[in-house]
């Protein structure tokens, strides 16, 4: 299973819409094994989450290495991102994974570290 992070701004919002680091790290997991939701390339992917997938959640995620959780939303609200968001998360996933090493920890770039067991 890949390192799984939360940004400062996504936990935030996470912890106001319910969804639990449990949810986070089985999102991460289905991921690894491929069953992703949607892939937007540049390591940027959407996978559902909470009950019944009534969530989205974005991450910047790399199989076997990382798994960031980036920005989520609920689908009652809004039916997608728009071309401009999709744009500016495409550039951020660049970003984190061209600088990244292995070993990089998350907590110098203020992400936090999920606390979930998927298995």
């Amino acid at each position: 299973m890949p390192q799984v992070y939360a940004t400062k701004e996504f936990t935030r919002d996470a912890r106001r819409q319910g969804i639990g680091d449990d949810m986070l790290c089985k999102a991460a997991d289905r991921a690894e094994r491929g069953l992703i939701d949607a892939d937007y390339r540049a390591g940027l992917v959407k996978q559902r989450v909470g009950r019944r997938g009534a969530f989205r959640v974005l991450a910047a995620f790399r199989a076997g290495h990382r798994c960031v959780f980036l920005y989520s939303f609920s689908k009652s609200e809004r039916e997608n991102i728009d071309d401009d968001e999709l744009a500016h998360w495409r550039k951020n996933c660049r970003r984190l994974f061209a600088n990244a090493t292995r070993e990089a920890p998350g907590a110098d770039r203020g992400w936090r570290t999920t606390r979930g067991d998927v298995r």
